[in-house]
Order: structure tokens, then sequence, then C-alpha cells
């Protein structure tokens, strides 16, 4: 089982996008045919074809490489289940299994919204999909 994950650029000088998983697909070929509808939706003029080729680009790379979309700037990646992402409860960055110890879980903070150091300040926008104003993000 493989999941697609999708960041959106970054808006109003927050550091990070905010990013979506998507359900989990038996085939990593299928996980990567969800970002051609993706694509399609978020750029009309696009037509099938690219966005489909696109895709397949997508489900050639290695796991957990992250692929970047140059007309929309959509961030593209394909982890397997069980070390699938997931987007921050508090800012929708999207946090790496990688990323910390408490990692992998559907609720895990990103690194700037739970800092894990004392006396740094969480949720700024230069660590986290949080903008500098939350109402035009």
């Amino acid at each position: 089982m493989y999941v697609l994950s999708i960041t959106r650029p970054p808006v109003n000088g927050a550091a990070f996008g905010k990013a979506t998983v998507l359900e989990p697909r038996a085939h990593k070929a299928h996980a990567a045919s969800q970002a051609s509808k993706i694509l399609r939706e978020h750029n009309p003029g696009m037509d099938r074809s690219t966005a489909d080729r696109y895709g397949l680009q997508i489900a050639r790379k290695d796991l957990g490489v992250e692929c970047v979309e140059a007309s929309t700037g959509l961030r593209f990646r394909i982890d397997p289940l069980d070390r699938a992402p997931n987007a921050c409860p508090c800012c929708e960055r999207l946090v790496n299994f990688e990323d910390h110890a408490l990692a992998g879980s559907d609720d895990a903070y990103c690194l700037g919204c739970f800092t894990w150091k004392r006396g740094m300040e969480p949720c700024l926008p230069e660590n986290t999909a949080h903008s500098t104003s939350e109402e035009t993000s």
C-alpha cells in the first residue's frame, strides 16, 4: 500500500505550504495516478495526457522523493503506508516519518508547531505552514 501526499506552495510568509495526504492505494502507480487528477484541478488548462505523463514521472521516482510540478508549484511524494507522512493538525505542514520520534501518527505535530526545544516559540511562519495573516491563507 502506498500514499500520495500533495503540498501546495507556501503563502503569506509561511515557510511551508499546506499538505494533504490522500487515501492509500494498493500500487505505487495507482497512487501516482491521483496526481494527474489533482494537477488538472489546479491547472484547468493542462491536458490529460500531460498530467498523466507527470503522474508516471512521480511513479518512477524512489519512495519518499519529492517532485515539484513547475506550472502549479505543487509538490508530490509517494510513501509506503507504513512510513506515511501526515499533515500537522495545527498548520497542515507535511510531517515526514523521519522528522522526529513521534512522527508517523496521524496527529503528529510538525517541527515548527511543537518545537521539541525549550524556549523556542512554536507556530512561527518561518517554521510552519502558518501564514503571517491566517485569514488569507
